[in-house]
């Protein structure tokens, strides 16, 4: 089976027989882009998914998953178990919060004893995040055995924890708890369906992180041996980029020992389309506003008018997804707006003609549907024109409109952070957004973080806790990193790059950004890689800052990877040319006569099968990089590739070149002009080449 088969099998399974088991349970209430067509919590990639039979409402970033979870695991191939499991920070606030913690510090008290035979794991006094995991005593390699087993622990576990809460809420009846009914799991269905007709061909790439699996590994045991910045430095064609590649997978902890280019590749093509690598230029017309933030022109919708509004570039971008690591295992409640703001998506999906708010007047405000930007389309009562509610100004007016009481005049109020709206829209909504009660927060790690959510983040996360802790690492590749204006496109953030001054080490640094004015700083489980091309512009060169920041390594000329290609990757010998000697012969001339960051590098000598393959190889690259180096000085072309690609004719009469009296010329004239031979169809690359090697020509009978 395959991961959504055997979520559809328990799907199946369990709604079939629902009403006689009395077993009603949770589905996935609102998936983001990548996972509007999973049944149930959980990701392909760490093959798991989960499900509850209780609505316990806890609101604390990170909480992905449910209060109290029945989860299933595919620990390697054709190898399943299951698990009842729950967690939560100690250093929870809210007392609903706080409740479910001592509730589950309750159960862990209790579980040994209920359950002798299961495998029993839970929080010790040193662990930051309570937790309990109750397994099941076996595995399974049919996963059709695994459903009756499954149906058996769940009837031994859920009267259990049924008789636990009941006696807690006697004792506390302000906490929130209830077994799912037969209601609440129909609405949980009628949601699911309407996500499979809204999104009938959407193609569904799991989200890749959860919180609910193995908390108890919280601190890294391994810390990373690379650098946080490091820069690839050689002569063009050295591979410095084909590096990057395997640098970056090694970074985020991929096996690349053993493991073909295409398999390389491949991964790490994986990898950077779910947002773990980055890939850039820099180039003369690269600028701050497209590597941190500026402000572009944008459209909420079709139908809207043109604005501006701040934009993320790529490193704050990459920022904000490495940060959101932290928050999984952070106790503050940075993601409030983007909790509420999703449940109030499934409200307005669950409803049937749009869900219905009071204005401040009285009058009512239809939100009709959510756009396919997760904007609101809202309208008023019997009127006749449709409005946007945008979720980006939304959550301005939520973060800057909290005091509803005191605020006399609305329209200014709201103008005053957004401009001209729809004001009477946008405060029915925060007016509803802000009265909502606390519920379980619905944030996921590939939940995108807001300039306010992340500035809360920087400000309220415990740094010194956060450096222990095993987070996901992230890398920003930037090719041609000399190429651009580095000052200008790094700007004051060039200071956040050294390892110290990440948000996660001692001497951490934040900085105010220039457009959206909030606190900004770099996680340790950013990486940046980058490659120069020393040809260009050599290392001493570049900016002090940057050189003070950055770790190089150099990446020379390497014949071995000529000699070590297949018989189908090309060859090393061309008719007796050895290619790894040609390429040192030229090297070693070249370094004589500029030096070795203008060597060529052996990625262009790969591929080569036959002369022809060579003669094209000289022509359109070799001798157009060689002119490049020399300034177009022949003479010195002559000495690096000899009389087989340079003719010299020797300048007869120098005396009588010039116009006037030849004694008067007070200058060194050469004895020699030189002149590049026509590399065509008729061109003989053979001797060329043993000319070039001061090897003898081969004569017409040899051939």
């Amino acid at each position: 089976m395959t991961y959504h088969e055997r979520e559809q099998y328990i799907f199946d399974h369990l709604s079939k027989d629902i009403d006689t088991t009395n077993i009603y349970f949770s589905l996935r209430k609102n998936g983001n882009a990548n996972a509007r067509r999973d049944i149930f919590i959980g990701t392909k990639e760490s093959k798991y998914f989960n499900f509850s039979l209780w609505d316990i409402p806890i609101g604390f970033a990170g909480s992905s998953g449910n209060f109290l979870d029945f989860s299933l695991f595919e620990k390697s191939e054709n190898i399943w178990s299951f698990r009842f499991s729950s967690s939560i920070p100690k250093n929870v606030s809210g007392d609903q919060n706080k409740l479910s913690l001592k509730f589950l510090k309750q159960l862990v008290r209790k579980i040994d004893t209920a359950f002798p035979n299961y495998k029993n794991r839970h929080t010790q006094e040193h662990n930051r995040i309570a937790f309990l995991n109750i397994d099941s005593p076996t595995e399974f390699s049919d996963f059709k055995k695994l459903y009756p087993a499954l149906l058996e622990f769940i009837n031994k576990v859920s009267p259990f924890i049924d008789s636990e809460i009941s006696s807690f809420q006697i004792e506390n009846p302000e906490w929130k708890a209830q077994r799912i009914d037969k209601k609440g799991w129909e609405k949980f269905n009628s949601s699911y369906q309407r996500r499979l007709q809204k999104y009938p061909l959407e193609i569904v790439e799991e989200e890749e992180e959860h919180l609910g699996e193995d908390i108890i590994e919280l601190i890294n045991p391994t810390k990373s041996e690379h650098p946080c910045n490091q820069i690839l430095y050689g002569p063009p064609g050295t591979g410095k980029t084909y590096r990057s590649i395997e640098l970056a997978l090694d970074i985020l902890g991929v096996e690349i020992k053993n493991r073909t280019r295409i398999d390389l590749v491949e991964e790490y093509e994986n990898l950077r389309k779910k947002g773990k690598i980055a890939f850039t230029t820099f180039h003369q017309s690269m600028s701050y506003e497209d590597f941190i933030e500026g402000i572009k022109p944008t459209l909420d919708d079709l139908e809207s008018e043109l604005s501006y509004e701040i934009k993320d570039g790529i490193l704050k971008s990459m920022s904000k997804l490495a940060t959101q690591e932290y928050v999984k295992w952070s106790e503050n409640e940075s993601v409030s707006f983007g909790d509420k703001y999703n449940r109030l998506l499934d409200l307005i999906n669950e409803s049937e003609s749009g869900y219905t708010l009071k204005s401040k007047t009285g009058s009512k405000l239809i939100l009709k549907e959510v756009t396919a930007k997760d904007n609101i389309n809202v309208s008023h009562e019997n009127g006749n024109r449709n409005y946007i509610v945008s979720k980006t100004r939304l959550e301005k007016v939520f973060h800057g409109i909290s005091d509803l009481k005191n605020i006399s005049n609305i329209n200014k109020a709201i103008r005053n952070l957004i401009g001209g709206s729809n004001a009477t829209a946008y405060w029915a909504v925060n007016e509803f957004l802000h009265n909502m009660e606390d519920e379980k927060s619905s944030y996921e790690i590939n939940y995108q973080l807001t300039d306010l959510q992340l500035e809360t983040i920087i400000r309220d996360i415990n740094w010194q806790e956060a450096s222990q802790l095993n987070v996901d690492r992230y890398v920003i590749i930037i090719d041609e990193i000399n190429r651009g204006n580095v000052s200008g496109i790094f700007g004051e953030l060039i200071t956040l790059l050294e390892d110290d001054k990440r948000l996660d080490k001692t001497n951490r640094i934040v900085l105010k950004l220039p457009y959206s004015k909030i606190d900004f700083g770099l996680t340790s489980n950013l990486y940046i890689i980058g490659t120069m091309n020393t040809a260009d512009r050599s290392v001493e060169a570049l900016d002090t800052a940057l050189r003070r920041r950055f770790s190089f390594k150099e990446v020379q000329p390497d014949t071995k990877v000529i000699s070590g290609q297949s018989e189908e990757e090309g060859s090393d010998d061309i008719d007796g040319v050895n290619l790894v000697h040609l390429l040192e012969t030229i090297n070693q001339r070249i370094t004589l006569l500029i030096d070795k960051d203008h060597t060529i590098g052996h990625s262009y000598f790969l591929g080569i099968h036959e002369l022809e393959g060579l003669k094209e190889t000289f022509k359109n690259k070799i001798i157009p990089l060689l002119q490049e180096y020399f300034y177009n000085d022949y003479g010195k072309l002559e000495k690096v590739l000899g009389k087989g690609f340079i003719a010299r004719k020797r300048i007869d009469n120098k005396s009588t070149v010039f116009a006037g009296n030849s004694n008067d010329i007070d200058i060194d004239l050469p004895d020699f002009e030189y002149q590049l031979i026509p590399i065509n169809k008729d061109f003989d690359i053979l001797n060329a080449t043993r000319y070039l090697l001061n090897l003898p020509e081969e004569s017409a009978s040899e051939n």
